[in-house]
């Protein structure tokens, strides 16, 4: 068995937040020693643009004067940004507020104009033509216009803040990772297990014996992906097959098992093995919709908290997950079974079943709102909803989560007045909690709606 040193964990490249700003950067600075460079020997002499001589100068230099200000008012908004986010929502939502691509190029612009005004000021010959004057100008206007613009986009951006955009941010997210990773059930009858549901796993007598190990060697990393072609091309290289000993979303430490090859013919090479799992310090959700559950539950048991005590948040975090969960279970889950071409098992990895995702998503916001009537009767209508668009072999998770959130109910509203309340089916929270009445045709006016 070989213990190697994985070294940095992958895919730490895309939280290189200063990327972007970066290339606006080295953008301006070349465009001003390009300006500075230009040959325009040829242009007419009496050539005029109609500029005021020297006007390029006192231009500059209120750009780079006044840009240096406004900078600094970026990042101020910047730093608050991420801040809100974190303290009002989740920690974990900071990942996707400083990812944002319009904050990023807002910053890389801004200073590029300053950049480019400094370094015009600094380059500018005495005895450039008149053209270089206007070209400069003309530049220089453009890169202002341009700040402007993503100023406004990114006074925009503060829109991105409330908890309604927050909250569809994340389950777009996971709805595109849902769509990505798992196949619908309808039509389809090649999975290896029952129809629509996780084959149980097999157990170590019924695989072939392990002919290699790889050990993770380092500081604690997170498993974000799953290289899944490259894995089941080395198992055929190898003539075996690969187990997987993490699911994704899990944390390795050092010395971890983190794979087994097992029945392999030949030794594959451990740096091969190791580009077959994406690691990060952090989960991410391309992978894992487990891990947009878990945000939108954060989000919801933290307004749920005795310090904010806010149900109708997490009333609005279970309209997301009720419907990821719908598409969830409309899904296969069976991706823990990998096959080659030939239809021989090539890839064995953990995978989350309908009970985790179930449990996942409903347990910690039945517990921490079992005294809200809202979050008690959107609980009861977001498992009322799930019921009948779930496979057979499904419903009993749903079932016995019902029955749990039944139980709790009952245990903590003792009134009998309140327990009528909250045990109502409402998709609002406090709503419409029973269909509106049938108008009658006899002219009386209609029974009052509860």
């Amino acid at each position: 068995m070989a213990r190697i040193r994985w070294g940095r964990p992958r895919h730490y490249h895309r939280r290189r937040i200063w990327f972007i700003p970066m290339l606006w950067m080295v953008l301006a600075i070349a465009m001003a020693v390009f300006l500075a460079r230009v040959n325009l020997t040829g242009v007419d002499p009496s050539f005029s643009t109609g500029l005021t001589p020297g006007v390029e100068e006192p231009v500059l230099s209120s750009i780079a004067s006044g840009m240096m200000a406004l900078t600094g008012i970026v990042f101020s908004l910047t730093f608050v940004f991420v801040q809100f986010g974190s303290t009002a929502y989740s920690p974990r939502l900071v990942v996707f507020l400083t990812s944002d691509r319009v904050v990023l190029h807002a910053l890389g612009i801004f200073t590029g104009t300053f950049l480019f005004a400094l370094f015009g000021l600094l380059l500018l010959q005495p005895d450039r033509p008149p053209l270089l004057d206007w070209l400069v100008a003309f530049v220089s206007l453009m890169w202002v216009l341009a700040s402007a613009i993503f100023f406004v986009l990114l006074v925009g951006r503060i829109n991105h803040l409330t908890i309604s955009h927050v909250l569809h941010m994340i389950g777009e997210r996971g709805r595109k990772v849902i769509e990505e990773l798992y196949a619908p059930i309808e039509g389809s009858d090649t999975t290896p297990g029952p129809k629509g549901d996780t084959p149980a796993p097999l157990a170590d007598a019924e695989l072939p014996p392990i002919t290699q190990t790889l050990r993770y060697s380092g500081g604690p990393a997170v498993i974000i992906e799953l290289r899944t072609r490259r894995l089941l091309e080395l198992a055929r290289l190898a003539d075996g097959m690969i187990e997987v000993k993490y699911a994704v979303g899990d944390m390795v430490i050092d010395g971890s098992e983190v794979l087994h090859v097992r029945g392999g013919k030949r030794t594959l090479p451990e740096a091969a093995l190791r580009q077959g799992i994406a690691l990060g310090f952090e989960r991410t959700i391309e992978q894992d919709p487990k891990y947009a559950l878990r945000l939108l539950v954060d989000v919801g048991i933290k307004a749920l908290s005795p310090a904010i005590n806010d149900p109708t948040t997490a009333v609005m975090a279970l309209n997301e997950i009720s419907d990821l969960l719908g598409r969830i279970g409309r899904r296969q889950l069976e991706v823990c079974y990998a096959v080659g071409v030939h239809g021989t098992l090539r890839l064995i990895s953990p995978a989350p079943t309908w009970d985790d995702y179930v449990s996942l998503a409903v347990d910690e916001i039945r517990f921490y709102g079992a005294n809200s009537f809202q979050v008690m009767r959107r609980l009861r209508a977001l498992l009322t909803d799930l019921e009948p668009v779930v496979p057979p072999e499904r419903k009993a998770a749903v079932q016995l989560a019902k029955l749990r959130t039944e139980e709790s109910v009952i245990r903590n509203f003792a009134e009998a007045r309140d327990l009528e309340e909250a045990q109502l089916v409402d998709r609002q929270g406090i709503g419409l909690s029973r269909p509106h009445a049938a108008v009658p045709t006899t002219g009386e006016p209609p029974p009052p709606v509860r």
